[in-house]
């Protein structure tokens, strides 16, 4: 059989095709990069351990306090990738404040929510390129979560897509 005429051959090629879609409307853009990573320089805030999966499923309450579980993707990093997945990426204000409080000794709360703001690309890409090298090509073949983690990683491309989109040529 070819592998195209198998129904996992054809889902990895269609998500090839959406890979080679939003790697070319990231193109464009992508040379803003470097400005915004000077941009979250400029706020002074060191690299921290960061997470790199931090959502609810990995939030548990114990004895009043917040456990964090699965590690697994941690890595020293700027900390304003955390809180960036596709998933996530609608944050409310108020969740946002109540992170960069944690920061306001590097910089005043206005200045964080713009470094928040200019995270978003850098995060995504990270996050696109963590799963391309880290994750994705070490998954056993089939993998019942295979294709929903391939799809993941242009829906991570598109995201720093629109949000480079967003940012200012001159920025």
């Amino acid at each position: 059989m070819n592998w195209t005429d198998d129904p996992a051959g054809v889902e990895i090629r269609i998500v090839g095709e959406e890979n080679e879609a939003a790697l070319s409307r990231l193109g464009p853009d992508v040379s803003k990069t470097e400005s915004i990573e000077g941009k979250l320089k400029e706020l002074g805030i060191p690299p921290t351990l960061e997470h790199g999966d931090l959502d609810a499923t990995n939030v548990f309450i114990r004895n009043g306090s917040p456990v964090l579980m699965d590690w697994s993707d941690a890595c020293v990093s700027h900390p304003f990738f955390t809180p960036l997945t596709p998933a996530q990426a609608r944050r409310h204000s108020e969740f946002v404040d109540t992170y960069l409080h944690e920061w306001t000794s590097y910089a005043p709360l206005e200045n964080l929510r713009g470094g928040f703001q200019f995270a978003k690309p850098l995060a995504a890409l990270e996050s696109a390129f963590h799963y391309h090298r880290n994750i994705v090509p070490y998954l056993p073949y089939p993998y019942p979560d295979f294709m929903t983690l391939e799809r993941y990683i242009p829906a991570l491309l598109n995201m720093a897509a629109e949000a480079l989109e967003n940012v200012p040529e001159d920025e």
